[in-house]
């Protein structure tokens, strides 16, 4: 009867353990503070599938090849907004949809927001006087506190 009862305590540590252990693998596996409130930069090539809710407005992947959108989808982090197919001979405009234009002069423009929100990002290029809008999406925006760590 003493030797079922051990085994009996042997196979609950066991179980408590497998449970420990599935937990931390479950929540990330963090094991050290310095890391905890640092997210890694996720690329994202404007479809927006991490850190952000999918609210694509163009359904034609060619348009969606003029602009790369790449960084992490959250307030405080740089964006790298980067044209596909760059003419210098070109004048390229970038609303932010915040209110904010960019005449782009370079194939790479950086850009932090600092609220959170969905943004209507917008490029137009502008070549021989004609005007054509090559890529229009919403983006989101989290806020950064949205990752913090619980201890």
């Amino acid at each position: 009867m003493k030797r079922n009862k051990n085994f009996e305590n042997i196979i609950l540590v066991a179980l408590v353990i497998f449970g420990i252990a599935g937990t931390y693998f479950m929540l990330g596996g963090k094991s050290s503070e310095s890391d905890a409130g640092q997210q890694p930069p996720i690329a994202v090539v404007s479809d927006y599938s991490s850190y952000a809710a999918p609210t694509s407005t163009i359904a034609d992947k060619k348009q969606k090849q003029h602009l790369n959108i790449a960084g992490a989808m959250h307030t405080g982090q740089p964006l790298q907004f980067e044209i596909g197919s760059f003419n210098e001979n070109a004048e390229y405009t970038l609303e932010l949809g915040n209110g904010k234009t960019r005449t782009l002069k370079e194939k790479d423009f950086y850009f932090t927001y600092d609220t959170p929100g969905n943004y209507k990002v917008k490029l137009s290029v502008k070549y021989n006087g004609k005007t054509q809008v090559l890529f229009a999406e919403n983006i989101f925006i989290d806020s950064k506190e949205r990752y913090a760590t619980a201890y």
